[in-house]
């Protein structure tokens, strides 16, 4: 065999392999000496001979080396049996050491490559963790974080399962004018891992945690979270460039904690989970929001936050947002509100009901006497968010950017956008809450603006004050530095997102009324403004739930209009009913866990 060069393998026996790698060129010079020898073998004596036949029955070459290579790298591990220290993961827990290579003339570089991974990986590339090293080293080092990790991560290893790792040292050479064959020598170590507790619910030894002991854990674990946590995501909070800008305003943070809390408190404290009325509930409730709302009017307040300016529901940089998603550039939400006329799918439609909700323009119920509503013409003379939020019949849609009319909705009897539609909404009402008016599949290049969901926001904390102070001291008096009344105008009185003033913004006499009322008519107007502000924003269904005593006050039609030209009806569009106030446990969960107990009203699921 020859090489591209003409170069010659010389041959070193192996078990595994004839081939060594070691090339050498054959001048002219040494063919001549090997003549030689040839012919002084020939003298031989025959009795050397016979012996030599001897010999030669019992000589390998896979298990002898013609040309023995003196190989002097040596590997050893620090012990052959480890156990990972969750006490002290960056403690050095297994060093592997390994003597030079043999040594090769200065035209030869060595270099030295290590491998580690599960002996049953047999060195996958996928799995490997591998690193080179110049000469000079030797030795590697890992901690019980690290092969945790790895273990966990990139090997897959089963909790709590022994694991057996492999160690190999590559010694490789590079340079001269012959290849030489590397050196390989491999070492094995058998870890245990770090303990981890189990959940083992098919054990059926899980015993449900009361309601109770689910909200101290809770809070237990935001306790621990404010101690490591910023108090906020804020560029002028922030001692680490790194953590600055807008974009980490979406990062959980202490004030996110806070507002947390302050949900937390305000659902333990509803009648659902508080049927003996525990004051010291309400009262931690408006402690945290107090705290929440005091951060943004004082802190944030001091860099842009203005509670009596417009803000855009879905603006990534809004200062409203506590905690939010990341943002994205996406037509999602568009193509779900929108009609089949308007090239959307008309996915989601709002209620009549949620329409009723809605005050008229001077802050007053529909059906109060001093509202001056008209059923006639139920859309107009609404109050501002009524309009930013809704797409009626005969709302328009104009784009932001140039107030051209885009699009009229005509959801009448025959229109093309009445409900039902393939791709028309069920209700004969379309949501304009968080989309982009620059929107329209008919452009050539379809605009879109980036979007947030607002998960927690300034205008919550304000209404989770006003109905757990109210509950504490009453509409008008002062608390944690705010009255519940106070919450409520900031609401009320601030401008949309299209920037049109508030119900509140010169004056607010329903307002002053519920609060001179005293607590029980202020909090029907909580309720109602946590209705129409959060809607849309999937805090309905648990807010029905947490004021409830029983599963009545969830059911009920819901119901849309038939407008034609002569009058508007209303037509029942789907009758609730639910079994209980409570969300069922899975079937699959009851039946792996006998101990579990099914929550009330779906005794039918066990």
């Amino acid at each position: 065999m020859t090489g591209p060069t003409g170069f010659r393998p010389r041959l070193r026996a192996n078990k595994k392999s004839n081939v060594s790698g070691r090339f050498r060129t054959l001048s002219a010079n040494t063919k001549k000496t090997a003549m030689k020898k040839m012919k002084f073998a020939c003298n031989i004596s025959l009795l050397t001979l016979v012996a030599l036949g001897q010999w030669a029955c019992a000589w390998d070459p896979y298990e002898h080396d013609s040309d023995p290579v003196r190989e002097t790298l040596e590997l050893t591990a620090s012990a052959s049996q480890i156990a990972l220290d969750e006490n002290d993961l960056t403690a050095t827990v297994l060093t592997f050491d390994w003597t030079p290579a043999r040594p090769m003339s200065d035209e030869y570089l060595v270099s030295y490559k290590t491998k580690l991974d599960l002996l049953t990986n047999n060195f996958g590339s996928a799995t490997t963790i591998e690193t080179s090293e110049d000469d000079g080293i030797f030795s590697r080092s890992y901690t019980s974080e690290q092969l945790n990790n790895w273990a966990n991560e990139r090997w897959k290893v089963p909790v709590n399962k022994t694991f057996t790792l492999a160690f190999r040292v590559i010694a490789e050479y590079a340079g001269g004018p012959t290849y030489e064959m590397p050196e390989v020598r491999t070492v094995e170590v058998t870890v245990t891992p770090i303990k981890v507790d189990v959940f083992d619910a098919d054990a059926g030894s899980f015993e449900r945690a009361t309601y109770e002991q689910c909200v101290e854990q809770i809070l237990k674990d935001c306790d621990s979270a404010l101690v490591y946590l910023p108090a906020a995501n804020r560029d002028w909070l922030a001692e680490d460039i790194s953590v600055q800008g807008a974009v980490r305003w979406h990062r959980f943070d202490g004030l996110a904690v806070k507002a947390l809390k302050a949900m937390t408190y305000l659902q333990w404290a509803s009648p659902a989970f508080n049927p003996d009325n525990d004051l010291s509930r309400w009262e931690n409730a408006a402690k945290y929001a107090a705290e929440v709302m005091d951060f943004k009017l004082t802190q944030d307040g001091a860099h842009g936050f203005d509670p009596a300016a417009a803000f855009a529901w879905t603006d990534p940089n809004s200062p409203e947002i506590i905690w939010s998603s990341d943002y994205s550039k996406g037509s999602t939400l568009e193509n779900l509100f929108y009609p089949d006329g308007f090239l959307g799918t008309g996915g989601v439609g709002p209620t009549q009901n949620l329409v009723d909700a809605f005050p008229a323009a001077n802050g007053y119920p529909i059906d109060h006497p001093e509202a001056n509503y008209d059923k006639n013409t139920p859309y107009a003379n609404r109050g501002p968010r009524f309009y930013s939020v809704l797409f009626y019949n005969g709302a328009e849609v104009r784009r932001i950017t140039n107030n051209e009319l885009m699009y009229t909705f005509d959801t009448s009897v025959g229109g093309r956008d009445e409900a039902g539609g393939i791709n028309n909404s069920m209700t004969n009402y379309y949501i304009r809450k968080y989309i982009y008016l620059g929107w329209n599949k008919d452009d050539d290049k379809v605009q879109t603006m980036p979007k947030s969901i607002f998960f927690i926001r300034w205008a919550q904390m304000c209404l989770t004050f006003a109905e757990a102070a109210n509950r504490v001291s009453g509409p008008t008096t002062e608390l944690y530095g705010y009255t519940p009344k106070q919450a409520l105008a900031y609401l009320r009185s601030r401008p949309t997102n299209d920037g049109m003033p508030g119900v509140g913004a010169t004056a607010d006499p329903y307002l002053d009324e519920c609060a001179a009322a005293g607590p029980e008519e202020f909090e029907k107007l909580v309720r109602n403004e946590r209705r129409i502000e959060l809607c849309f924003e999937g805090q309905r269904f648990y807010d029905l739930r947490r004021w409830a005593t029983d599963a009545t006050a969830l059911n009920g039609s819901v119901s849309k209009p038939v407008i034609s030209a002569a009058q508007i009806n209303r037509v029942e569009v789907e009758k609730r009913s639910y079994q209980s106030l409570w969300v069922p446990i899975p079937y699959t969960e009851m039946i792996r866990m006998e101990k579990m107990v099914q929550n009330e009203g779906w005794s039918n699921w066990e």
